[in-house]
């Protein structure tokens, strides 16, 4: 089941309030996770309930007057269904364009299943910025040839996705040793030229959360973009 969240937060701009909105996609995931309910599930993504929630989404823009929308698309893996993503995001875009207030929008992914063609057509849509969650048993070099052949799948994502839109690492971190396994592959990602610019890819550190509480600290995470490394709550 899709599920929408919202809230008016009137202290940013001049032309009315910014609406942030969480729409939990109810997909289920490619990978599985420790401790990750999501990747357990299996079947084909819904597609008219994310559909519809959009809807419901793009109708608030006028009813609440928001002079700006912020949307995070999460909730399994989106990238499951990459159509039903681009539409959702189209359709809060276009009636953002119809009241002419502005929209950003970010996806939630484990980026396994993207490429240089899908983040194309997720910047057309509106999307502007992908999260990469890294939860902590797929980081290091060392682990087993499995993580390694995710971890060179997510390198070459980033690497192609970077050219179309934002491009934030999160690492799950709890604790000093998963702190210093984030900084070890902070340090691949700069020899692998994913922190260098023009299209710079930023680091997000944060305690193992769901994916709500993810999209959450991405509102807060806003102003500090332009950092490399930002601590996220």
């Amino acid at each position: 089941m899709a599920i929408l969240a919202y809230d008016l937060d009137p202290t940013e701009g001049l032309a009315g309030p910014r609406l942030k909105a969480l729409l939990d996609l109810g997909f289920p995931c490619n990978l599985t996770c420790g401790g990750c309910a999501r990747g357990r599930q299996r079947g084909r993504p819904n597609r008219a309930a994310p559909l519809a929630v959009a809807d419901r989404l793009a109708g608030l823009v006028a009813e609440t007057a928001a002079g700006a929308v912020s949307l995070v698309l999460f909730g399994g893996e989106p990238l499951l269904d990459t159509d039903v993503v681009v539409a959702c995001s189209a359709r809060v875009r276009d009636a953002c364009a119809r009241d002419g207030c502005g929209y950003d929008a970010t996806v939630i992914t484990n980026a396994t299943l993207l490429d240089g063609f899908g983040a194309r057509r997720l910047s057309r849509a509106g999307v502007t910025t992908l999260q990469v969650t890294i939860p902590v048993g797929a980081r290091a070099a060392s682990r087993s040839s499995l993580d390694q052949q995710r971890f060179g799948r997510i390198l070459r994502s980033i690497r192609e996705a970077r050219e179309e839109l934002d491009v934030l690492v999160r690492f799950e971190v709890d604790g000093a040793e998963d702190l210093r396994e984030a900084l070890s592959t902070v340090r691949v990602l700069e020899r692998e030229g994913m922190l260098a610019s023009p299209h710079p890819a930023a680091v997000l550190l944060g305690p193992r959360a769901s994916y709500a509480a993810q999209a959450r600290a991405l509102f807060l995470a806003r102003p500090a973009r332009t950092a490399a490394v930002t601590r996220c709550p």
